[in-house]
């Protein structure tokens, strides 16, 4: 189960890529929170790609998102 720190700053970090906040999605699926900027994981930075890792998230290659176990 995640934090609600680790969820909410790693929302924060991926808003940054939508600014917007007109392409970005999120989902809740089998105890899953998924968050897809619209955007390649490589769009990230690694400084950002380490942070979410360290806060819980990985890399969804099936659903090209970003998700965290909840």
């Amino acid at each position: 189960m995640s934090k609600i720190k680790n969820v909410i700053e790693g929302l924060t970090i991926l808003a940054k890529y939508d600014p917007a906040g007109n392409k970005a999605k999120v989902e809740a699926y089998n105890n899953k929170l998924y968050a897809c900027p619209d955007l390649s994981k490589n769009a990230v930075s690694e400084e950002d790609i380490a942070k979410l890792e360290e806060l819980g998230w990985d890399w969804s290659m099936h659903g090209c998102c970003w998700r965290i176990l909840t």
